[in-house]
């Protein structure tokens, strides 16, 4: 198995991620697997530090 399916399996496993518009760094955003998993750590996150934004993976 090569990396691009390794990754197309990692996307329909948790198709949903959410991350940190001010973050410029590499860091791999946190992934979710349904969209409610999302917007819910978006909006705790977003309480303490705004800027999160959930979304869906490409």
């Amino acid at each position: 198995m090569d990396f691009e399916q390794l990754y197309e399996r990692d996307v329909l496993e948790f198709p949903y991620e959410v991350v940190y518009l001010g973050d410029e760094s590499d860091a791999i955003p946190p992934k979710f697997k349904t969209w409610q998993e999302a917007l819910d750590a978006q909006v705790k996150w977003n309480k303490e530090l705004s800027g999160h934004r959930a979304r869906k993976r490409k």
